[in-house]
């Protein structure tokens, strides 16, 4: 069909001519889009989803996401980048009746009522699908990903802002976005734990295919399986910011944190007692606190030469008039009170109770136990203390047995073929840590990780 003429009235049937309305649309347009570009560009598209005529679809694929994830708080989810994420994908992936996207519906009937740059926006960004993507690798200016979705080759973005962000291995849900030679990333890039990668590339991959074969025949396969799989990828996310806290310990007990405390009518006895137990690690920070006399980790088994590191129980504090005990469970609350009554002698302790406290009330003592200020240390003592303590705090935990690994250490999970997914995963997560602090120049040095497991480096 050829394009009207300048002056002719504008098929959109706005009234105006072609040229006042959805030709100047045409008009070219130089640089990228700017932060008000995108404004004006997700104001349009509001507005349009909004419109009664689109009622219909803006429910039905309300109902394809949220009555995918069953026993969901939509309105708290609402609250959150969810929503972002949600909203983009009805915008931008979800066909509507007339078989366009609200975004292909604003470029033919609306581009008019925004600026060029901001057109430019919605004509990039309309044919840039949804994708979980890992960094490869980042460069000033550039970041390499991979969609682990769908694999393929690595992908160079030209982004400053996702340079100045992303670190390595990290996991993002974006869009990659063609501006002529410059690729960007583009949408609400909402981060994926590295550690429930597989499982949800696995997931999208499931979900898309249970979509797409819900959906109508006829229509265009390539528009229907953008739309399932941004789909997928939005109840995955979604699933994952309502992911609930933990209620249970690696015990399999019920989460409580809990305090086991006893009045202390003896501290010299009860300090002789506490240092002389091969089960009490003492900690050699300074007290924080002029009534505490020393802390201790409680641990599950003595330390023994060649053993490797044993599980922490909880954490223990000796004050003047008091013994506290913090544990996560109330079996392990109990016992404490059994075991440190027969450690202690009876006449220089009494059991008082056991307190049980909410995540809120624990967070709160947590930050109340600040002490006096201490001189400042030059920052380079203190990144170098960090970096110590986080390398042999990782070294130990080669030789720990983990939750996540069916409680192997991740040395034997090394060996076993069914947990070296779960372990690179541990891995990657532990070198994001270590990159991010590093850009705060606190950084650890992770490598040693990958050749003692004998991970091939990426």
């Amino acid at each position: 069909m050829p394009a009207p003429g300048r002056n002719e009235p504008c098929p959109c049937g706005s009234g105006r001519k072609f040229k006042q309305c959805c030709g100047n649309a045409a008009l070219p347009v130089t640089g990228l889009p700017t932060a008000a570009d995108r404004s004006a560009g997700y104001d349009l598209l509001d507005r349009i989803a909004s419109l009664s005529r689109f009622a219909d679809d803006v429910s039905l694929a309300f109902a394809l996401i949220w009555q995918g994830i069953p026993h969901v708080d939509v309105d708290r989810l609402m609250d959150t980048p969810a929503r972002d994420l949600f909203l983009e994908w009805v915008w931008f992936d979800f066909q509507l009746h007339t078989g366009h996207t609200i975004a292909d519906f604003a470029l033919e009937r609306h581009a008019a009522e925004v600026g060029p740059g901001a057109r430019q926006f919605l004509r990039a960004t309309a044919t840039a699908p949804l994708r979980v993507l890992q960094v490869a690798k980042v460069e000033p200016g550039h970041v390499h990903v991979r969609d682990i979705v769908d694999k393929g080759a690595t992908i160079d973005v030209s982004e400053r802002r996702g340079s100045e962000q992303l670190v390595r291995h990290e996991v993002t849900v974006a869009r990659i976005v063609d501006y002529g030679t410059e690729r960007q990333f583009e949408g609400a890039m909402l981060t994926v734990p590295v550690a429930d990668k597989t499982a949800v590339a696995a997931a999208v991959r499931r979900g898309r295919r249970q979509t797409f074969r819900a959906l109508q025949a006829g229509e265009e396969p390539a528009a229907l399986l953008r739309m399932a799989t941004g789909g997928a990828i939005v109840m995955e996310v979604v699933d994952l910011f309502d992911r609930p806290q933990p209620t249970v310990t690696v015990d399999g007990d019920e989460m409580a944190f809990a305090e086991t405390i006893f009045g202390v009518l003896d501290a010299d006895a009860t300090r002789a007692a506490l240092d002389a137990s091969p089960r009490l690690e003492p900690e050699d920070e300074q007290p924080l606190d002029p009534e505490e006399l020393a802390r201790y980790a409680w641990l599950e088994q003595p330390h023994q030469a060649g053993g490797g590191p044993t599980r922490i129980l909880g954490a223990v504090v000796l004050e003047r008039k008091s013994l506290r005990v913090e544990v996560l469970s109330m079996p392990r609350a109990r016992l404490a009170h059994a075991w440190f009554s027969s450690l202690v002698p009876k006449k220089a302790v009494r059991f008082k109770a056991i307190q049980v406290k909410s995540r809120e009330a624990a967070a709160e003592a947590a930050r109340s136990r600040t002490g006096p200020s201490q001189p400042e240390l030059p920052p380079e003592i203190v990144a170098q203390i960090q970096r110590e303590y986080y390398e042999r705090h990782y070294r130990e935990w080669l030789d720990i047995p983990v939750p996540a690994l069916d409680h192997r250490t991740p040395r034997e999970a090394a060996s076993v073929k069914k947990l070296r997914a779960k372990l690179v995963a541990l891995v990657e997560s532990i070198e994001i840590q270590a990159a991010r602090q590093a850009k705060e120049g606190e950084g650890f040095d992770a490598s040693f990780l990958r050749t003692e497991l004998g991970l091939r480096s990426t």
